[in-house]
Order: structure tokens, then sequence, then C-alpha cells
């Protein structure tokens, strides 16, 4: 039987020292119950959710299990106002697109990371120099 991966491992090693029960995590997250509980791999928008869910996460030690776990992720930025009484409809419309698209381009920086780090890895493993040549190519 195959192995739980270990990307999975070190998120339940995070939700375990976090506290947080992966009932909690699952509903926060919008990483579908019962994924951290499979023995096969995880896909790359689970591990974008996860990333965004937790982006004080250091993604090398998430991926490669590399450093300390905290400390290297993603930046977040919280633009946040509060709303008066009298903010239209419009306005709230527009301001939920907004962070709908500043979401959507978070998780697609940490995809972008997220390929380039596997690349790499890739690279590694079949002895090439990621930085002179795609591995993927013919």
């Amino acid at each position: 039987m195959r192995e739980k991966s270990s990307i999975k491992k070190r998120i339940l090693e995070y939700l375990d020292l976090k506290g947080i029960s992966k009932y909690q995590f699952y509903k926060d997250s919008g990483i579908a119950r019962g994924v951290l509980d499979k023995n096969s791999g995880m896909s790359e928008d689970n591990i974008a959710r996860f990333i965004a869910y937790a982006p004080q996460i250091n993604i090398s030690w998430l991926i490669l299990g590399k450093g300390a776990m905290e400390g290297a992720g993603i930046s977040q930025k919280q633009s946040q106002s509060p709303i008066s009484n009298n903010t239209t409809s419009l306005e709230n419309e527009n301001r939920r697109l907004r962070e709908e698209l500043e979401n959507k381009n978070k998780i697609l920086e940490i995809q972008e990371e997220l390929i380039s780090l596997l690349r790499k890895e890739i690279s590694r493993f079949e002895g090439h120099d990621p930085d002179n040549e795609n591995p993927f190519s013919a």
C-alpha cells in the first residue's frame, strides 16, 4: 500500500503544532474533507489552498522538508477597511470582486513558485542544472 505523501505529513504536522483539527482545517481552507487521510499525493490546487490558508508557511519546508516550518512563505497584504452603513451594494460588490481577484492572484503566485520549486527538484533528481535547461524539453 502506498504511503502518505511527505507534503501531507508536513501539513498534518503543522495542524498538530497549531492545535487545529482536521475538521476545522477542511472547513476554513476549502480542501475537501478526507484529503489528508488518503495514501496518495496532494494536488497542486490543494497545495495552493494550504499555502493561502497558512501564508506564513515556508514553502521549501512544505515541499522539500528543508528549513524552518514558518518564515519564508508568501507575504499577505491585508487591505480591509471598515464598511460604513452608507456603503452601496455596488461598492460592496466591487470590494468583493477586488478581494476575490487578489486571492486568485495570490494563488497564481503560489502556484508559479511551486512549479518553479518542483522543476528544480525534478532537475536535481535527473542530474540536470535547473538554471541552464528545461527538464521537460525533449
